[in-house]
């Protein structure tokens, strides 16, 4: 509805600039196809949203997919050693991080205030818990440095526990790493206002 009333409100600016020459600086001489195509693109990353395992690759002939660029969430992100997992530990389908190596990062801008990040619980009776906070990496562009925010758990169950990562705000660009010793599995991430 709001995507409508945009195009609505330029084109009608645009067959206002039609008529009559004028000497006025106003018009934009820009074309009216990527007016609209910035004024969705913007819309569209600002707003809150999640990724859940199934929009993630999957293997690939029984291993991690290829290192590099895919659409995930109408959104695109650069992945390294990060997949569906087929469920071999839980029934439910989770994103699966390799263990010391893995990430993935967004190439389009996202504009949030905080990130939450769910994970499976998994523990041992020989190594105790196996599942940790993943690293967050921010920055102001496609270039990261170690500007590193911290999660803190927000949440907890038998099963599952949440890690909330607050003031991304002035950072468009996350790199989401597992640098833990085990292979993590994600059953959500959430961008939230």
């Amino acid at each position: 509805m709001k995507i409508n009333f945009i195009f609505l409100t330029l084109l009608s600016l645009a067959l206002a600039s039609c008529g009559t020459p004028s000497n006025s600086s106003d018009v934009t001489s820009e074309p009216i196809s990527e007016i609209l195509s910035e004024s969705i693109e913007s819309e569209a990353q600002d707003e809150p949203f999640a990724i859940l395992a199934d929009d993630f690759p999957p293997s690939d002939a029984g291993g991690y997919p290829s290192e590099g660029e895919y659409l995930i969430s109408e959104r695109s992100f650069y992945l390294k050693s990060v997949m569906q997992n087929n469920g071999k530990y839980n029934p439910t389908l989770t994103v699966q991080m390799k263990k010391l190596e893995s990430y993935f990062y967004n190439l389009t801008a996202i504009h949030s205030l905080r990130l939450e990040i769910t994970l499976m619980k998994n523990e041992s009776e020989y190594t105790g818990p196996m599942h940790y906070a993943p690293t967050l990496c921010v920055s102001d562009s496609l270039e990261f440095n170690d500007q590193i925010i911290n999660g803190e758990v927000v949440s907890e169950n038998d099963t599952a526990i949440t890690y909330e990562y607050n003031g991304s705000e002035n950072y468009p660009y996350m790199k989401i790493m597992n640098e833990s010793n085990f292979a993590q599995y994600i059953y959500k991430l959430e961008w939230k206002k």
